[in-house]
C-alpha cells in the first residue's frame, strides 16, 4: 500500500437521502490520518480523525445489525 506524504483530494456527488439537491462533496486525506469533507464551491471544511470515522462506522453497523435482528424477531411474533 502507498503511504500518504501530502494531501489527496477527490471529489464525490452525494445523493441525500430522500431525495433533494444531489451534493458535490471534496474529501480530502491527510498524512497523519486526518480526513477533510467539505462542499464543492465552500471554504469550511470539517475534518475528523480516521480512528473517529472507523469507531462511527463500526457503531451505525451495529446499530443496523441489532435493528435488522429486531425486526426478524418481531415478524416471527406476528
Amino acid at each position: 500500500m502507498t503511504r500518504l506524504h501530502k494531501p489527496v483530494k477527490r471529489t464525490i456527488a452525494l445523493q441525500p437521502k430522500g431525495g433533494g439537491m444531489r451534493l458535490e462533496v471534496i474529501i480530502t486525506l491527510y498524512p497523519g490520518g486526518i480526513i477533510g469533507l467539505r462542499d464543492k464551491g465552500r471554504r469550511r471544511e470539517y475534518t475528523l480523525p480516521l480512528t473517529t470515522v472507523y469507531y462511527l462506522a463500526a457503531q451505525a453497523e451495529a446499530r443496523r445489525v441489532i435493528a435488522e435482528r429486531a425486526a426478524k424477531r418481531k415478524e416471527k411474533r406476528t
